[in-house]
């Protein structure tokens, strides 16, 4: 509202602002118009001399008086509007002020009341569950009031079912000289029951231990089991591999024997072959009247001997069959060669 209302007044006051000039500029631009307004609406008549500028100078002067009485007054017109509007704007701006504060005051009264309005609603609904709460705290304390109730009937019946036994704790002790009171007889029970509980976990953790050892001596006889399952498998092993090294042992045992036999026969043959290389060479030395240059063992020498004595013969029988041959041609026996030998 108020920012409408400053904007008629500013419009209104633009109607009345003066331009900021000097007065000679502003009387010369009146002036220009003046005489423009009587060029356009008075025209020259040529047949009327010209005024004279004198006369001019004077209705100028004139015209400039009335010019500056009328922009004097509408200059204090203008100072006059301008402090009705100053006052104007200054009541506005302290309307506006006023509004302002009077907004913000009850902007914050708004907010508040509308805070109050929450945390009484929520105080409110937390009042109201806590209620619930309470209510179902009372029915749940009820019932176990009731379930109390219950209980101690319960166990009043039941005081009366073992008041016998009271009656019978009490005549023990009127009858025993071990006992003074009851209290005596509940502390033996307690002190025996104790004791029992104590022997029963003494057992039990002795059954436990050996429970234990007996764990310990099945694992190590599993273990040994699988040691002996073990060994047992290496030895299966080892006596397939002795019965392959036995097989192989009459194997080679067999060759052995063979090759013994082959040795044998071999020394056997090269016994006789050297006896018989011997007699060879004996006899040659016989047959050719000489003494024997080598001895028994020199079976090399003998060779070459018998090979030599053997060459020999053969030339002999070549040149005996060459003989032969032309002896049959001839039919006359060839003495020559016989005389040369």
């Amino acid at each position: 509202m108020s920012h409408l209302t400053k904007k008629k007044l500013m419009a209104e006051m633009e109607k009345y602002v003066f331009p900021n000039i000097p007065p000679e500029k502003a009387v010369g631009d009146i002036l220009t118009i003046k005489r423009q307004q009587k060029d356009i609406k008075k025209f020259t008549d040529w047949d009327i001399p010209r005024p004279d500028p004198a006369c001019e100078l004077v209705a100028a002067k004139r015209e400039l008086y009335h010019a500056e009485k009328e922009l004097e007054e509408k200059r204090s017109q203008v100072k006059k509007l301008r402090e009705t509007m100053d006052s104007k704007w200054k009541d506005l701006t302290e309307q506006e002020q006023s509004l302002r504060e009077n907004f913000i005051k009850f902007n914050k009264f708004i907010k508040e009341n509308y805070e109050k309005k929450i945390r009484a609603e929520r105080k409110m609904t937390e009042e109201q569950a806590l209620q619930r709460l309470r209510s179902e705290n009372i029915v749940s304390l009820q019932k176990q009031i009731d379930e109390l109730k219950e209980v101690k009937n319960n166990m009043e019946e039941e005081i009366k079912k073992h008041a016998i036994y009271e009656q019978f704790l009490r005549k023990v002790v009127l009858e025993s000289a071990v006992f003074k009171t009851d209290n005596d007889i509940i502390i033996r029970y307690e002190s025996l029951l104790e004791a029992k509980e104590e022997l029963a976990l003494k057992q039990e953790q002795e059954l436990d231990i050996l429970e234990n050892a007996r764990n310990e001596m099945m694992k190590i006889v599993d273990d040994k089991k699988q040691q002996i399952l073990g060994m047992t498998n290496q030895l299966t092993h080892l006596q397939s591999r002795y019965e392959i090294a036995r097989l192989k042992t009459v194997e080679w045992e067999v060759v052995i024997a063979r090759i013994k036999n082959r040795c044998l026969d071999k020394n056997k043959k090269i016994h006789q072959i050297r006896e018989a290389c011997w007699n060879i060479y004996l006899n040659m030395c016989s047959r050719k009247e000489i003494e024997p240059e080598f001895k028994k063992d020199d079976i090399e020498n003998q060779l070459m001997f018998i090979k030599r004595t053997l060459s020999e013969l053969k030339k002999i029988v070549n040149i005996a069959k060459k003989r032969a041959t032309k002896e049959m041609n001839t039919g006359k026996p060839d003495t020559s060669d016989a005389k040369n030998k």
